[in-house]
């Protein structure tokens, strides 16, 4: 899983891309309030679009690429560099038992430190956190108010105080 895979997601990113331009003419559309949501395979289109796009106000993949993760080191690749990317807020949610939690805790690492690095004077409970309790992982974002009241103690995934 290479180039072949890598150039697979650019087609349909820019499919996603060309949706958002075509919902922007909907005017019964807010699209300064467009979102996007993938799972499983779609986070991988969902968070290349948010990277790729200003026309999106915030993101959320759900059960990422655990099973092609480890096999695919240029999606890896890919993956983290739009993580890197992305400015807007994202959310990265996976089940405990999911068949590798490791594409969300490196992209989730990742995903903290660049946003913290971006947006460094948001208050300190909607800052991005990576928390680990009972085994489980949930990497947090300014997604919506509902969500940004998560607090971490002790110190970040980027080494800074919480």
């Amino acid at each position: 899983m290479g180039k072949q895979l890598i150039a697979a997601l650019s087609d349909e990113t820019e499919d996603v891309v060309a949706a958002l331009e075509w919902l922007e003419t909907r005017p019964e559309l807010d699209a300064g309030r467009t979102a996007i949501v993938g799972h499983s395979f779609g986070t991988l289109v969902s968070l290349l679009a948010s990277a790729r796009t200003p026309r999106l106000r915030a993101g959320v993949s759900f059960a990422g690429p655990s099973q092609t993760w480890s096999d695919a080191p240029a999606l890896q690749e890919t993956m983290l560099a739009a993580i890197e990317q992305l400015t807007i807020p994202f959310f990265l949610i996976q089940a405990q038992n999911d068949h590798s939690l490791l594409p969300t805790y490196t992209l989730g690492t990742l995903l903290v430190c660049s946003q913290e690095r971006r947006w460094p004077a948001a208050r300190e409970s909607d800052r991005h956190r990576v928390r680990e309790a009972s085994g489980k992982m949930a990497v947090w974002s300014v997604l919506a108010p509902a969500l940004t009241r998560f607090h971490s103690p002790g110190p970040t995934a980027c080494g800074e105080p919480g």
